[in-house]
């Protein structure tokens, strides 16, 4: 399999290394988790990529996926287009806030903001619980989403401002 390191990790029980196989450790796991922030840090996308030998398969489903092997991670490197930066400073200079909405990880997203000359301070998370609240994180959040779908501003204390009409958006894509 292959997916989000979060995901992928959470139902690994080993890792192969020089083809030999071991249980994964606290500390394993810790530095697992840490590349993994590195290589997000750098603004690459990564998959994690596992394994789990099974005797003639008729067909899978999520179900199926424990136990596996961890053997690495997949990069990606997604540089943003040219005139971005011109485009972010010419909108600016216009008095347009820039929001963006992405899939990708925080780390990632901050990275992106911080090329792109994107004030990254405020960076919401979401979850599918409803408006995104991420306890471990001190972070600020500028914009929550709750589970219609509806986009809010918030402040620093998450308290939400304001609902924001998403008709009035503007979107600029930075990259795919």
């Amino acid at each position: 399999t292959k997916g989000a390191p979060e995901s992928v990790l959470s139902v690994c029980t080993s890792f192969e290394r020089n083809g030999v196989t071991q249980s994964i450790d606290v500390a394993s796991r810790k530095t697992f988790i840490s590349v993994f922030q590195d290589l997000s840090e750098k603004g690459l996308r990564v998959l994690a990529v596992a394994y789990r030998r099974v005797d003639a398969p008729t067909g899978f489903q999520a179900a199926d996926e424990h136990s596996l092997t961890f053997v690495g991670y997949l990069t990606f490197s997604d540089p943003l287009l040219p005139g971005v930066n011109e485009t972010v400073a010419a909108l600016k200079r216009d008095g347009v806030r820039i929001k963006i909405l992405t899939g990708d990880n925080e780390l990632i997203a901050r990275q992106v903001c911080i090329h792109a000359g994107i004030d990254a301070g405020k960076i919401a998370l979401g979850n599918a619980n409803g408006i995104g609240v991420n306890a471990t994180s001190n972070i600020p959040r500028g914009l929550a989403v709750d589970a219609g779908g509806n986009l809010y501003e918030a402040d620093a204390g998450n308290n939400l401002v304001r609902k924001i009409d998403a008709w009035r958006l503007v979107r600029t894509f930075a990259g795919s």
